[in-house]
């Protein structure tokens, strides 16, 4: 299940999400039964010189339950699979996003974890549409 609402003017924008996500094993082949998540988002966005620049601010949170299901955050260490887990994710971001053109967008991000092992990052992000 996934609700979401978009404001969108001229000079700024406001998103809101939330979804939930349930997942039952019908084979038997995993520890549990049945796995879920919930989560969501809420940004706001300036649109500055003439739509080209758009500098936001958002809010994350991701809540998973029994260990993060079968597949959450396995990784690959040393030639054995081990899993980094945090049940419950939270994150306030600032950054900007660029509109080269009408196919080409540049973002830098600043990240600050509010739980979990991760305290603050940052992202550099390039993409193309078409």
């Amino acid at each position: 299940l996934d609700v979401y609402a978009v404001v969108n003017t001229r000079h700024f924008s406001l998103n809101a999400e939330w979804v939930f996500s349930w997942q039952e094993d019908q084979l038997g082949n995993l520890p549990e039964p049945d796995y879920s998540m919930n989560g969501g988002l809420v940004e706001a966005a300036l649109h500055l010189y003439n739509g080209k620049l758009h500098p936001y601010l958002r809010y994350d949170r991701t809540s998973f339950d029994q260990g993060g299901g079968p597949f959450l955050s396995l990784r690959e260490d040393g030639g054995a699979v081990t899993r980094h887990y945090v049940p419950v994710f939270e994150s306030v971001m600032t950054g900007a996003a660029y509109d080269i053109n009408a196919h080409a967008r540049v973002k830098a991000e600043y990240q600050h974890h509010l739980d979990g092992p991760r305290k603050d990052g940052v992202a550099f992000q390039v993409a193309y549409g078409f």
